[in-house]
């Protein structure tokens, strides 16, 4: 079949809706497959995904695939995991081109929510799909899928949006998210660190596995964040939107995690001549501090807050205002 598989792109490179529909149909088999066989797993996913992940401009249109399955399962479904999983495969034959679909994808999909804002991401008709990428983040966060030092600004800022966010094993996900991340900054094979640099990164994976730091992440009362955002159940209690605690969040907890953030990057930049990180994770939080919506407005002023080096009159002024007009939305004391 491996071979084969090669001769789907062919049809997407037409207009013919006919025939994209086609590959779309050939996708959502192989998909059904991957689900049911559970003695083929291993197999399809290294000769059917792996190879699918090499063919370039087909990746758009297996993805769409992945994420409409996922979407259909439902946040913790069989479905759902078993396609964040199947995005490790894909990522096994191309990691620079998947990792930059799937975080590229995240990112657009957050600033739509800005198009209709609600009061809490939870409550915004785009949630699952964001819900959904997280997880996929998370399973390519391992063994460095995710290419951090192509994407480090924006995982980051993704991070600091969905930081305690969601049902527990999605907060346990985001924490895991950033664990990870730190540990491909430690073994990243395209980065060459100083040993302060090195020992600033270790100190922060200590930290950031401190009770202090749990709590930050709305998972204080978990023994263990890798045993909740990997449990072996699915549609556990931990992934249903309606039947976890909620914890409270204050936006100084936010600042907290973000200077901490700050700390690892800011590390790691002394190491790396002419490095732009901390000038695109400005932007983006800039981007968001500045546009009206209430989920996402007030991390992003507190993000932007804690980054930025340097402010203009202009971004004062436009701060101040948002300020004077919204200071219930800025409430120190939001409930997540």
């Amino acid at each position: 079949m491996t071979p084969w598989l090669l001769n789907l792109v062919r049809f997407c490179k037409h207009n013919d809706d006919a025939k994209r529909q086609r590959v779309t149909a050939i996708l959502d088999k192989l998909i059904t497959m991957t689900i049911n066989e559970k003695q083929m797993y291993p197999s399809i996913q290294a000769k059917i995904w792996g190879s699918l992940g090499q063919i370039t401009d087909l990746l758009d249109v297996v993805l769409d695939s992945f994420i409409k399955t996922s979407a259909t399962g439902g946040l913790g479904s069989i479905k759902a995991e078993v396609m964040a999983d199947t995005a490790v495969a894909l990522a096994s034959g191309n990691v620079k081109l998947v990792s930059n679909k799937v975080i590229g994808r995240m990112c657009k999909i957050i600033d739509k929510t800005c198009l209709s804002p609600t009061p809490t991401l939870e409550q915004h008709l785009m949630w699952d799909d964001i819900a959904i990428l997280a997880r996929y983040m998370l399973m390519l966060s391992f063994n460095n899928s995710l290419d951090v030092a192509a994407h480090l600004p924006y995982l980051f800022h993704v991070v600091t949006l969905l930081v305690a966010t969601g049902p527990l094993s999605l907060r346990a996900s985001t924490h895991g998210l950033v664990i990870n991340i730190i540990h491909s900054l430690c073994t990243c094979s395209q980065l060459s660190f100083s040993e302060e640099t090195k020992q600033v990164l270790r100190l922060s994976l200590t930290e950031f596995s401190l009770p202090k730091f749990y709590l930050l992440f709305g998972i204080s009362k978990v023994k263990s964040a890798a045993v909740i955002a990997f449990r072996s159940s699915y549609r556990d209690r931990s992934f249903s939107p309606g039947s976890y605690e909620r914890e409270t969040f204050a936006l100084s907890s936010l600042e907290t995690v973000t200077e901490a953030l700050l700390e690892i990057m800011e590390a790691c930049m002394r190491d790396i001549p002419t490095c732009k990180w901390l000038d695109q994770w400005t932007e983006l939080a800039q981007k968001f501090a500045f546009q009206y919506n209430p989920s996402l407005q007030p991390r992003a002023l507190v993000v932007f807050g804690c980054i930025s080096k340097r402010v203009t009159h202009g971004q004062i002024k436009q701060i101040i205002r948002i300020l004077s007009k919204a200071s219930p939305l800025l409430s120190i004391d939001r409930v997540r």
